[in-house]
């Protein structure tokens, strides 16, 4: 019994929480937002309670400025539109506030629906129209203020969210781009010693799993990506990072497109691969040229580590240090020349010719030829 509770809290543990702790500056953010706006609200509503603006305040503090506003924008709509609705509603059915409140709701959704507006601005206004119809027969000049509350409100968050500038989601994208070219990298090197000792069985459960965990490590880098890029917009610290950003990404676009060929070659071995083959010339150059292309690949990562070896050149260049700036043997290409096979394998010459080809686009990628 206790044992089960264990599994439940833990469960219930990881169905809420997220990947990673977010970055301490949102909870400042969000305090400041709340008590700016209270203070605020009392200033300028002093016969209304400070309720709205406070919700509004906080659900403004986003993780980038570009959030902030397209939230600031569907909330002014929405209390807009879900104020006038409720309005309108007041008249068409006076006196009967109860059937406001559910009438209010369904207008409200209906009008949302057909308006193509998002979650946000849908539930900003049911929620202003069911606010105001229930209080309107109790303080006419309500509809008034609930649209000048949600106004603050969005008004504190986004001004929070200019001055206290929220993190550069960047560091994750580059996370994710290197978790990318691990599993490449990994599975290029089991390729090619499957392709020099093949056990197909295991070969093949392993090359399985490894086909969805770098579909995932695209997926995921790509959805960084997008975060990384949205974290930049209406944001003055990310005009020094853009253009290095962007650059990255198309570094990020090659390694994608090199582990789509590999995915493409590991269906080739799963399908047609014979143990016989193992011993093909053409084969055996296959498995050197993918042992040479994993370490290449690993060198896609020294372009997207943290800014900390800019930081330290920037330091000897001010000091004026000598260093060795030769990079070390393990961090020199070493696929060069593309493989050739001039005599094809009479019986297998159809599994052999599509790895070749693939191999051919990845060596492309890999060494840059094909951007």
């Amino acid at each position: 019994m206790r044992k089960n509770t264990k599994q439940l809290v833990l469960y219930g543990h990881k169905a809420v929480a997220a990947e990673e702790r977010g970055s301490l500056i949102q909870p400042i953010k969000a305090t400041c937002a709340i008590v700016i706006a209270w203070i605020a609200s009392i200033l300028i509503f002093p016969d209304s309670h400070p309720i709205v603006a406070t919700i509004t305040a906080f659900l403004a503090i986003q993780p980038s400025i570009s959030q902030a506003f397209r939230f600031g924008a569907e909330n002014t709509v929405g209390a807009i539109l879900g104020t006038s609705v409720a309005l309108i509603l007041g008249i068409a059915f006076p006196g009967n506030y109860k059937l406001l409140i559910i009438a209010g709701g369904i207008v409200g959704i209906t009008i949302g629906w057909i308006l193509k507006f998002g979650y946000n601005a849908i539930c900003q206004m049911v929620i202003s129209t069911m606010f105001v119809a229930a209080i309107i027969p109790t303080n006419s000049g309500y509809a008034f203020v609930r649209v000048m509350e949600s106004l603050l409100g969005a008004a504190v968050g986004f001004v929070v969210n200019l001055i206290i500038v929220p993190p550069i989601q960047i560091e994750p994208a580059y996370k994710k781009m290197r978790s990318l070219a691990d599993i490449t990298s990994s599975t290029m090197q089991g390729l090619s010693e499957a392709l020099r000792v093949p056990d197909k069985v295991t070969d093949t459960r392993l090359f399985n799993r490894n086909i969805e965990l770098m579909k995932h490590g695209i997926q995921s880098a790509d959805q960084a990506v997008e975060k990384a890029k949205e974290s930049m917009l209406l944001n003055h610290k990310a005009k020094k990072m853009r253009a290095k950003f962007d650059d990255d990404v198309l570094v990020l676009f090659r390694l994608e497109r090199i582990a789509g060929h590999l995915i493409g070659m590991l269906h080739v071995y799963m399908d047609s691969f014979t143990p016989e083959l193992s011993k093909d010339s053409a084969v055996k150059e296959i498995s050197r040229q993918l042992n040479k292309a994993a370490h290449d690949t690993q060198l896609f990562k020294r372009q997207w580590k943290p800014n900390k070896s800019n930081r330290f050149m920037q330091k000897v260049i001010r000091n004026k240090v000598a260093v060795d700036t030769t990079p070390p043997t393990s961090a020199i290409p070493i696929l060069t020349t593309p493989l050739r096979v001039t005599k094809p394998d009479p019986i297998h010459w159809v599994a052999i010719g599509s790895m070749l080809a693939d191999l051919k686009r990845i060596h492309d990628l890999v060494t840059g030829r094909i951007r």
